[in-house]
């Protein structure tokens, strides 16, 4: 299965490996249940991991955590920027 993933790069230009910050917004942080305070103190990064040639447009990332999350580029750069 690992195989399917040798897509090292994506078409936005994103490498594995590349750090991605989240970008906080009032709606992200109601969702999160977090104040500004809070936000402050603490920064969320992600690692790009590697995708699937045949869906190149999805974007997989890790956290420092080890939960995986896909996103789409237009909504990844609108909740992150790089690091």
């Amino acid at each position: 299965m690992l195989s399917k993933y040798k897509l090292l790069q994506y078409p936005c230009g994103l490498k594995v490996g590349e750090k991605l910050k989240m970008i906080y917004t009032p709606e992200s942080l109601e969702h999160k249940k977090k104040t500004i305070e809070e936000t402050i103190e603490e920064e969320d990064f992600w690692t790009v991991l590697s995708g699937s040639e045949e869906e190149p447009d999805h974007i997989w990332l890790i956290d420092d955590y080890g939960n995986k999350s896909i996103w789409s580029e237009e909504a990844l750069f609108e909740q992150f920027e790089r690091a």
